[in-house]
């Protein structure tokens, strides 16, 4: 069985990135065919998701937990107005919890994918940031790596367009890679993820609007992160990236690698 939304990152820009180095999916089943080249995974689920067993040709697997919902509802807050946050704290005053979710879940399925992904980068900085430096150490070890979520298409998303922004690849291109998800398959495996996970179907959120990857999403989070940090790279460099690093993963998906960019360790 093939890896569902499976694709090498290098599909992105073919004439400047190298295959076989780093691969995005879905979570890989213990069944899922994979290349040879995968040698460690990065599992970047929630650690509340229900987990099948993964992939058995991993011969190591990272986690970077993200989806807290606690940090994603903060930093949903700080995009309310005074009287939306007055109102969703009477709500977990006087223990409302449904109308408490209602509140959230409206101003969600308002904002969409596009808002998701600000969520996320603003709750997860310090995991996007350790994800990085996990990808630059398999990319200097030469361990081809695959990175994934759920569903491979928006924590997943946000990782590839990080790493591609860090290899100097236009966002046009790193738009075209992302809306790849938005194809049927991609879909299915992002609606079963909705379906399994219960959670999500109880908060009411719109399931046909987060099962898509349109290329507006994108290029609203690319000029999300030029207006609030001046662009993906910057936001690396504050969540604690060393232009170092993003030179490191620019020259190790790079053709050809020199000798003396990919040090090895061990």
């Amino acid at each position: 069985m093939r890896a569902p939304n499976f694709r090498d990152l290098s599909t992105a820009c073919p004439d400047r990135l190298v295959p076989m180095r780093l691969m995005r999916s879905a979570a890989p089943t213990k069944d899922t065919n994979l290349p040879l080249a995968v040698k460690e995974g990065l599992d970047l689920r929630g650690q509340e998701e229900k987990r099948q067993a993964l992939w058995r040709g991993f011969q190591h697997v990272h986690t970077q937990p993200m989806g807290d919902k606690e940090r994603i509802g903060n930093a949903l807050l700080r995009r309310m107005d005074r009287m939306d946050v007055i109102y969703a704290a009477w709500m977990r005053i006087t223990r409302n919890q449904e109308g408490e979710k209602k509140h959230f879940t409206t101003r969600i399925n308002r904002g969409g994918l596009a808002l998701l992904n600000e969520m996320l980068l603003e709750a997860h900085a310090r995991e996007f940031r350790d994800a990085f430096r996990i990808v630059e150490s398999a990319l200097r070890r030469e361990r081809g790596l695959l990175f994934f979520c759920a569903a491979g298409k928006d924590r997943t998303g946000l990782l590839a367009m990080l790493l591609l922004s860090a290899c100097e690849v236009s966002e046009a291109d790193i738009v075209a890679d992302y809306a790849k998800s938005n194809g049927p398959e991609a879909r299915a495996v992002a609606l079963q993820g909705f379906q399994t996970y219960e959670e999500k179907g109880a908060l009411g959120l719109d399931v046909e609007r987060f099962v898509q990857a349109p290329p507006h999403v994108m290029e609203s989070t690319l000029h999300f992160l030029r207006k609030e940090y001046g662009g993906p790279k910057k936001y690396l460099e504050q969540a604690g990236v060393s232009k170092e690093s993003m030179l490191q993963v620019q020259q190790c998906m790079g053709e050809p690698v020199p000798e003396h960019a990919c040090n090895r360790e061990g």
